[in-house]
């Protein structure tokens, strides 16, 4: 038997406890970004959508919106510093302080680190590296300024230790995250400023017929869950975890032990990235 599912975290705490709070979601167009915005909505908050595709930003918004939750959308590169700031001061004057950031989340496809281009590596790197940092400073520069505290949550991978291949920046990139996040969290306590991330495992492919052959590979019977993500996020976000920081949270479902399964048969990324290249027309 897989290990259970959670139930809805739109269940998990007091009613409205974000009332009150601006919480930024920084997002590439993954739907789990989404699906954590809509978290922290249905507890109260006015979350904004934030990312360099400003429509999908908005049309995310909108979704929420029409939910009768507060959100908003705006567009800025996280990658640049004074696009940061001006994002930051602009959401400051229509809402408020930002009380919670949540990092981008992203996932990459499978290539050869000796065939992947500098413009992909400065791609995933400059974004959820350079972007995590640049978001996180601006957030704490005006908290300590206001002594209002604040809750970060950066996103790592399992993968941090032993590594991962074909997803070379995304790995790099999240494991640097998992670094930064314990720097920063030690940096910032004494301003009641958190820093927490969190690890997913195998995440659920939306609308994918593979789920279930990957779920066969897991020892937790079953791949990662948005509810599972979400839950984490939201615990790590509230007064109950008032004195947690500096954690990285691995919500793998111990898959990195698949204790009592074979793993399945090696094949070198190079040789598996070959075989799936579609045929030249």
């Amino acid at each position: 038997m897989p290990l259970g599912s959670p139930p809805s975290p739109n269940r998990m705490l007091p009613p409205n406890s974000f009332k009150n709070s601006v919480v930024m979601v920084v997002t590439t167009g993954h739907w789990l970004s989404q699906e954590i915005a809509a978290s922290f909505a249905s507890y109260g908050a006015a979350v904004v959508i934030a990312g360099k595709d400003s429509k999908h930003c908005e049309a995310a918004a909108a979704e929420l919106a029409a939910a009768n939750t507060e959100a908003f959308a705006i567009g800025f590169d996280p990658a640049d510093p004074d696009s940061v700031a001006d994002c930051f001061e602009t959401l400051e004057q229509r809402l408020g302080g930002v009380g919670v950031l949540i990092n981008p989340f992203s996932e990459g496809s499978e290539v050869p680190a000796e065939q992947m281009s500098p413009a992909r590596w400065h791609e995933v790197t400059d974004t959820l590296l350079d972007g995590s940092l640049f978001c996180a400073q601006e957030l704490a520069r005006r908290r300590i300024d206001d002594d209002a505290g604040a809750a970060i949550v950066n996103f790592a991978t399992p993968f941090s230790v032993t590594g991962g291949a074909g997803l070379t920046p995304w790995e790099t990139a999240k494991a640097g995250l998992s670094h930064l996040t314990k720097s920063l969290a030690v940096e910032w306590a004494p301003y009641n400023i958190r820093v927490n991330a969190v690890a997913p495992g195998q995440l659920e492919a939306r609308g994918s017929r593979s789920n279930a052959e990957i779920a066969a590979t897991l020892s937790a019977g079953r791949c990662c869950q948005a509810a599972d993500v979400c839950a984490c996020v939201l615990y790590a976000c509230t007064p109950f975890a008032a004195y947690l920081t500096g954690h990285t949270f691995d919500i793998d479902g111990a898959s990195w032990q698949r204790q009592g399964r074979l793993p399945p048969k090696f094949e070198s990324i190079r040789s598996r990235y070959e075989r799936t290249i579609p045929p030249p027309e």
